[in-house]
């Protein structure tokens, strides 16, 4: 039985409100569903109207750009809410995508900046090239360093024919190179150069040898001395001087001043000193007693009235080079010999 109230001064029926209802949740699902384009059913034979279902329900009168608006916001609104965690994952996900996008962009800032500094410099690059083209073109052509020193007047070493002593030689020959600038040229025509300042009776048997040996050698592609040591250290083998030390002892204690300046003097007590084996250390007190003795007498009384007295021999060489040096910067002709 149909019930029926007023309101509003309306009689209401509750059928009528049932019917309405249910129309209306038609509706709403209706929209919720996706829009399907109306597809015209065919007839069976061609002419023949097209017919419409009869249970089809009413269309909306709404636009159908409403109705989907209206269903994304009804779906929209059926979404669960973002959790507050998640939310924050999000935002930093996005800052960092902005940190991202400006680094990038200071990156890019910085590139273009380093291409003009690369331009800047290749321009440089090309004045100073300039330049220097122009500097060379107004400098005249001044001789190489092997052209001037193959202007001096420097004589070729004095041959060695076997006698007396390898040593002096080997010393002239090497002083030969140095003065040519040729100290560091290839080892093999060292040994070439050197050769070829060697000739007479008492060596000739060991040229000989040296050129057969080489020629045998130079078959197997190498060279009977493979460096200008090995040679030197063979010709002294070849050729003792088996009384070299006892003879530069017996210079060295005879050795006396006289004349010679202090400078030149002292570079030979040493040097006769080093031949004579007499720089080891246990030497040592009787190397200063051969310099006191060798020395001027009036240079040796300078040293001795000043105090302190040197303790090692370098003290000494140096103290005699001090005072010979007053004594000329003083205008005095110091006679070591007095």
């Amino acid at each position: 039985m149909d019930g029926t109230w007023k309101a509003g001064g309306s009689t209401v029926c509750t059928t009528q409100l049932l019917a309405e209802n249910k129309q209306l949740r038609e509706f709403v699902n209706s929209i919720e569903k996706p829009i399907e384009t109306e597809q015209p059913t065919t007839s069976s034979k061609p002419g023949q109207a097209t017919i419409k279902p009869q249970n089809s329900p009413a269309e909306p009168e709404a636009p159908l750009s409403s109705l989907l608006a209206f269903s994304q916001t009804l779906k929209s609104f059926r979404n669960e809410p973002i959790e507050p965690q998640q939310f924050d994952e999000q935002l930093s996900k996005l800052l960092d995508m902005a940190n991202i996008m400006e680094r990038l962009s200071q990156l890019e800032q910085s590139l273009a900046k380093k291409d003009q500094d690369i331009a800047s410099l290749q321009q440089q690059l090309t004045t100073a090239k300039d330049d220097i083209q122009n500097l060379r073109a107004t400098i005249p052509s001044t001789p190489t360093q092997s052209s001037a020193l193959s202007k001096l007047d420097i004589p070729a070493p004095s041959k060695f024919d076997g006698k007396p002593y390898i040593e002096p030689f080997l010393q002239r020959v090497e002083n030969y190179f140095i003065a040519t600038g040729n100290s560091g040229t290839a080892d093999q025509r060292k040994i070439a150069f050197a050769i070829s300042c060697m000739e007479g009776n008492s060596i000739g048997w060991w040229i000989d040898l040296h050129h057969i040996k080489q020629a045998d050698a130079a078959t197997k592609g190498s060279n009977r001395f493979s460096t200008w040591e090995d040679f030197k250290k063979a010709l002294k083998t070849a050729f003792p001087d088996y009384n070299s030390h006892v003879r530069a002892y017996d210079q060295f204690i005879e050795l006396v001043q006289g004349k010679t300046p202090t400078s030149a003097f002292i570079a030979k007590f040493k040097t006769l000193a080093a031949r004579a084996k007499q720089l080891d250390k246990k030497n040592k007190a009787n190397l200063i007693l051969q310099f006191k003795r060798a020395l001027g007498p009036n240079l040796l009384r300078q040293i001795l009235s000043h105090t302190p007295l040197p303790t090692n021999i370098q003290g000494w060489y140096d103290l005699a080079s001090t005072l010979d040096a007053q004594q000329r910067g003083a205008g005095t002709h110091y006679k070591p010999t007095g």
